[in-house]
């Protein structure tokens, strides 16, 4: 039986350890296909987000929630999924209250105990939590374009 030298036996013990490293790493942060989907979730949220301060704001200078999405006038990646291209949806329930609806890929497990401020998106603020799949946030006008329930869909 041969023995190995120095020279190869650390070699196969950097490669063991970097591994590991990596795996730890995959472990820890998730698989790079599970962060591009947290990213393109991310990307829906702030589009969803977007879209309702237009809404709060249509209200506000026509005093009635919108139609359609169309009347906000809203354009580019703003109004369609950054991978589908297919349009958000917007559901008028009833005379101050609507839902915006998106696919997502991942679940949003980013909690970070912080409620979401109005009109902007912080990653993982418990009003924009979702499963993965079909969600709809439901808005009430006067709620500062915080979600103030969300349903599955």
């Amino acid at each position: 039986m041969t023995r190995l030298g120095a020279g190869p036996t650390m070699a196969i013990i950097a490669s063991v350890a970097m591994l590991g490293a990596v795996a730890a790493g995959m472990c820890v942060v998730g698989s790079p296909t599970h962060q591009r989907q947290l990213k393109l979730d991310d990307q829906r949220i702030s589009a969803l987000s977007v879209m309702a301060n237009a809404v709060h704001r249509y209200r506000l200078v026509h005093h009635t929630l919108p139609g359609d999405l169309s009347e906000l006038r809203l354009q580019g990646r703003w109004s369609s999924d950054p991978v589908t291209g297919e349009p958000y949806a917007y559901n008028r329930l009833g005379d101050d209250t609507y839902t915006l609806c998106a696919h997502f890929d991942a679940v949003d497990q980013r909690h970070t105990g912080d409620y979401a401020t109005p009109y902007l998106y912080t990653p993982g603020s418990p009003a924009w939590r979702h499963p993965a799949g079909l969600y709809c946030f439901h808005f009430a006008a006067e709620s500062d374009n915080v979600p103030v329930l969300g349903t599955p869909r």
